[in-house]
C-alpha cells in the first residue's frame, strides 16, 4: 500500500491525529513536509513535529479568533515562507485536496510530476 502522508496521517507513536483540511496543511507546511510523502518514509520524530504542530496552529487559532492561513486555500499565491507559488490537487480515494509549497515542503512529488 502507498499511502501518502496526508491520508495516513496518524500518529505510529501516540495514536494521535492530526486531522485533514486545514490543520494538516498547515501542520505540514510548518515541519517543511510535502503532502505527497508515504508515511513510511516519514520518521516517528517527523510525525510528532506534525502533530505538535497542528496543535500548536489550533491553539494559535483559537486565541486570535483567526485561522492563520500559511498554504490552505492559498493555492495561486505566494509562499509566506519562500515565495514560491502554493499548488492545489485532489489526493487519494476521496480526491481531497492537499495544499503545499513545492518550494519549501521536501520530498514526494503528486503522481505524474
Amino acid at each position: 500500500m502507498r499511502r501518502s502522508f496526508r491520508s495516513g496521517r496518524r500518529s505510529r507513536a501516540s495514536g494521535s491525529s492530526v486531522g485533514s483540511g486545514t490543520w494538516m496543511a498547515e501542520a505540514l507546511w510548518e515541519i517543511g513536509v510535502s503532502p505527497w510523502m508515504r508515511v513510511r518514509d516519514v520518521g516517528d520524530a517527523a510525525l510528532g513535529d506534525a502533530v505538535a504542530a497542528a496543535r500548536r496552529l489550533m491553539q494559535e487559532s483559537v486565541a486570535t479568533g483567526r485561522p492563520g492561513r500559511r498554504v490552505y486555500r492559498r493555492a495561486g499565491r505566494p509562499c509566506r515562507r519562500c515565495g514560491t507559488i502554493v499548488r492545489a490537487r485532489g489526493q487519494g480515494d476521496a480526491n481531497r485536496t492537499a495544499y503545499w509549497c513545492p518550494g519549501c515542503q521536501e520530498g514526494a512529488r503528486p503522481p505524474g510530476e
